[in-house]
């Protein structure tokens, strides 16, 4: 049913880019005849989603960002970008119609970590126009 296939799907994008890492916790699996029931069942602490979940913030302002200012990047070809972005898409389309864990998003995180430098930078920026005023002319420090 393609309804189902494609609550599915969501579900395993949501759990390759999950903050949360896959499963969610520990347990056993008791089975008895055709029934399998799931037993002294654990859920990971929440804390540990705390990093990520910074930085999956800062990777999706990044990445709007860098596509509202598309136009002012001069360095990237437009094959270049659109060679990341297919990348990304075929690697979650992958995923959604296979199966997915959020260990197997580790591949991307790389280019992900560079859509939340941008983003950070210009966190960096605003907040250095900001605590010194527009009549300062320094750049912003880049760290």
């Amino acid at each position: 049913h393609p309804v189902i296939f494609l609550r599915r799907s969501l579900v395993k994008i949501l759990a390759l880019y999950s903050p949360l890492s896959t499963p969610v916790g520990r347990g056993e699996l008791k089975i008895e005849g055709s029934q399998v029931e799931l037993i002294n069942f654990e859920l990971e602490p929440l804390w540990q989603m705390l990093p990520f979940t910074t930085v999956a913030t800062l990777i999706l302002i990044g990445i709007l960002l860098f596509l509202k200012d598309l136009r002012q990047y001069k360095t990237a070809s437009p094959k270049q970008l659109i060679c990341i972005f297919l990348l990304i898409a075929g690697f979650t389309l992958t995923h959604a119609i296979t199966f997915s864990q959020t260990r197997f998003r580790l591949p991307l995180d790389p280019i992900f970590i560079i859509f939340a430098g941008v983003g950070y930078s210009r966190y960096l920026a605003l907040a250095y126009r900001r605590l010194f005023g527009q009549h300062n002319q320094q750049p912003a420090p880049v760290i």
